[in-house]
């Protein structure tokens, strides 16, 4: 099983903030302290400078993201997806690990969480099977699973998707993953586990420091970071 982070600058338009960096190196320490994994990182040449410090060398890939424009920023990820050839579960840099935590490597796709959400025709518009509307979505802040045909059809898409001309608002950033995803695991009827909530903390959305500051700060200076 890799644990997988990824990071595109795109070409050095598009750089984290300190307070970002402190998160991802909580990120990282948490996940060497609680488990056996090593993290592999995913980057352009702009981030393996940013993120040297955080991995092992040998476990950096640098590599032309095929996405240029900034505001397609989760292509990046799609794309790390489909390169994998063995289990994997691609980790954002704003998740913090205990003790406890592991990933099942005998399914097609792990999650964090599979989610409720509101129907959306722009969802559904620009969607892999049209109208197959699926009952929940997988969500992507940890996601991964089997290396199959799952991930590149899902990053193909994608492609196609940016091709036409899509605008890169927060419907369509949703649906070239977490909808696209979900309608291929329904409608191909893949295996889905959700990892145990008690042994991560992802701290998703927007204001992060504002809204979970002081809990990050008490788990730095416990990880002495």
């Amino acid at each position: 099983m890799r644990i997988i982070y990824s990071y595109n600058t795109f070409g050095g338009k598009r750089f984290p903030t300190a307070f970002d960096m402190r998160l991802a190196k909580l990120s990282v320490t948490s996940l060497r302290a609680s488990t056996d994994y090593e993290p592999y990182l995913y980057t352009d040449l702009r981030g393996k400078d940013i993120f040297a410090e955080l991995f092992d060398m040998d476990y950096i890939y640098t590599i032309p993201f095929t996405v240029k424009n900034p505001a397609w920023w989760n292509a990046g990820k799609l794309e790390v997806y489909a390169m994998q050839n063995e289990p994997f579960l691609h980790v954002d840099f704003d998740t913090c690990f205990m003790n406890g935590f592991s990933v099942p490597e005998d399914t097609d796709i792990i999650t964090e969480k599979l989610r409720c959400y509101e129907k959306n025709e722009e969802l559904e518009r620009y969607g892999y099977i049209g109208n197959k509307e699926p009952s929940k979505l997988v969500c992507s802040g940890l996601l991964g699973g089997i290396p199959d045909d799952t991930w590149r059809v899902l990053f193909k898409k994608a492609i196609y998707s940016i091709a036409q001309g899509k605008e890169p608002n927060f419907e369509n950033l949703v649906s070239i993953e977490e909808y696209t995803l979900s309608q291929l695991a329904e409608g191909w009827e893949l295996n889905i586990k959700e990892l145990d909530p008690r042994f991560f903390a992802h701290f998703q959305g927007e204001h992060k420091q504002e809204r979970f500051g002081k809990i990050i700060d008490n788990l730095c200076k416990m990880y002495g970071i």
